[in-house]
């Protein structure tokens, strides 16, 4: 997910959201991106001694979130 991290802010791919606020595209791979990005957030950002995501910090939820914002654009 490097081509993903290293993107530039013009360069967002833009991921529209449904009702439930869940991602969705014509293109599957745009959706799969996602998912594997996230999946690395979490990997790299959260430690395995939090046994749920509810015991995460919110500061570092934000943190995640707004580094989420930087490379996607939600619509």
């Amino acid at each position: 997910m490097d081509r993903v991290h290293s993107r530039p802010f013009d360069k967002r791919v833009v991921i529209d959201m449904n009702s439930r606020f869940q991602p969705i595209s014509d293109d599957d791979k745009v959706v799969s991106e996602l998912s594997n990005f996230l999946g690395t957030m979490a990997r790299r950002c959260v430690a395995l001694t939090y046994v749920s995501w509810r015991h995460v910090p919110k500061s570092l939820k934000d943190t995640m979130w707004s580094y989420v914002k930087v490379h996607t654009d939600f619509k």
